[in-house]
């Protein structure tokens, strides 16, 4: 094989195509791996919200799913984005859920305003947020930032961090339960 055709066998090798579901939430693009997306429906009803509003349930396949609104848990200012002036006003979307295979089969929900797309990416286009960035833009729960050649930048959503969130809180809030609680510990 000749130098040149084994550096591009390598150069492909190293440069493996990463598939990604994305979406836009307050005008910034946001990606997942597909391998964790086990499909995207229409939102349906949900049901249960709680009390700040992120949370909600809906029924699919026979089971509960647990609906996040994870703009709350990603931007630390939700102060409302508002189009651009030449903008005409578009009619509202049907929302989505992109439901992802969370845990040990435990299915989560993700609500969209709008279908999200899918990506095919270079590994080479991932690259590390500058944490000056992380610390001082109001987002959370972001591993990387990718760059590809033909779209715009996204931001590589960390799971463990969107998640973990609220568990954290969810536990602190168990330990604080009275003794005589007919809540178990666990």
């Amino acid at each position: 094989m000749s130098s040149f055709l084994s550096r591009r066998v390598l150069h492909r090798r190293s440069d493996a195509i990463q598939p990604l579901i994305t979406f836009q939430l307050q005008q910034l693009w946001f990606a997942l791996p597909i391998l964790v997306v086990q499909r995207v429906i229409p939102l349906q009803q949900v049901y249960g919200q709680s009390a700040n509003g992120s949370l909600s349930l809906t029924h699919y396949q026979n089971q509960e799913i647990v609906v996040m609104d994870i703009r709350s848990r990603i931007f630390t200012d939700l102060s409302p984005t508002l189009p651009p002036a030449d903008s005409e006003e578009m009619p509202a979307a049907q929302p989505h859920l992109l439901i992802l295979d969370y845990r040990e089969g435990e299915l989560m929900g993700i609500r969209l305003d709008a279908l999200p797309v899918l990506r095919r990416v270079p590994r080479s286009a991932f690259a590390p947020v500058p944490p000056t960035y992380l610390l001082e833009s109001g987002i959370r729960c972001v591993s990387a930032l990718v760059t590809p050649a033909d779209s715009e930048p996204m931001f590589f959503l960390n799971l463990e961090q969107l998640f973990e969130v609220r568990l954290l809180q969810s536990a602190t809030s168990r330990e604080s339960l009275p003794a005589s609680s007919p809540i178990e510990r666990s």
